[in-house]
């Protein structure tokens, strides 16, 4: 996993377009396969047309965020604003692309800013230039958006609500290419109970239509409030049930319907910070 980690980090995708998905009028997606890296994923970057205007959730990496700004450009479309659902590298890296547009993040960027110039001093990340607060509004064209904190994966996660049908989750919730549900993961500056909290919170929300980035939208009330189910299941195991965490054979008991078993043992660190 440590060395999957690292890729996933620094080798920073390749710009072969996987899909250019439509979501709904104005709303795409960029789609890219993250193979490369040691994971059954794709990397979306969500965008929002006006006219001749976009405005981007998530960049990507380098190249992807470059390759979404060439195809944009031969339609004749400017991104004038990027939010980052948080500031890692396959979301925030690709900002290097778009040196014109307004940058907006939550309150608690900075964390990851510092994080990002250490994993990766070579990639030009930016400072963002506008930190947004829990319930705040924005508006562009006709869009009506709506950012909410929803840290855990993240110190600095946002969701994005896009006109009260849509909500963005950012890593949330994320499922592998195959549409299997990949274990949540709690990052070195995320925290296990605010990941508890936040998927507490997005119940509220399963009669949206949620937009992730990786993995297909989840369309319907059921498939949404299953999705939180299990992930908020596993996660109140890691630390009610903290004596299995010697069982060998935990992942083939426990693990076996999951992608991505390997970030149990990121998991497991986090979870004896909380009760050791």
């Amino acid at each position: 996993m440590i060395k999957k980690t690292i890729n996933f980090i620094w080798n920073y995708g390749r710009r072969i377009l996987k899909e250019h998905r439509r979501i709904d009028k104005g709303i795409e997606q960029y789609v890219f396969s993250l193979k490369e890296h040691g994971l059954d994923f794709d990397l979306n970057i969500t965008v929002l047309v006006e006219n001749k205007s976009a405005l981007l959730i998530d960049v990507g990496y380098p190249d992807q965020g470059a390759y979404v700004k060439e195809a944009l450009d031969k339609r004749g479309i400017v991104v004038k604003k990027i939010i980052l659902s948080h500031y890692h590298p396959d979301h925030a890296g690709g900002m290097m692309a778009f040196p014109e547009a307004t940058i907006v993040a939550s309150k608690n960027w900075k964390t990851n800013y510092g994080n990002c110039i250490k994993w990766a001093p070579e990639v030009a990340y930016r400072e963002v230039d506008y930190s947004i607060f829990s319930g705040e509004y924005l508006r562009f064209g006709s869009f009506r958006l709506q950012c909410f904190e929803t840290p855990g994966h993240s110190v600095c996660g946002l969701s994005i609500m896009i006109n009260d049908a849509f909500l963005h989750v950012g890593d949330l919730i994320m499922n592998d290419e195959r549409e299997r549900p990949a274990l949540p993961l709690i990052c070195k500056d995320g925290d296990l109970y605010a990941h508890i909290k936040s998927l507490d919170w997005l119940d509220g929300f399963a009669d949206k239509i949620i937009i992730l980035p990786h993995g297909k939208s989840l369309m319907t009330n059921h498939v949404i409030r299953e999705a939180i189910k299990i992930r908020r299941s596993y996660l109140n195991s890691l630390v009610e049930a903290y004596e299995l965490w010697h069982d060998e054979d935990y992942r083939e008991k426990y693990l076996a319907e999951w992608s991505e078993k390997e970030w149990h043992t990121i998991n497991m660190k986090a979870a004896k910070y909380l009760v050791l």
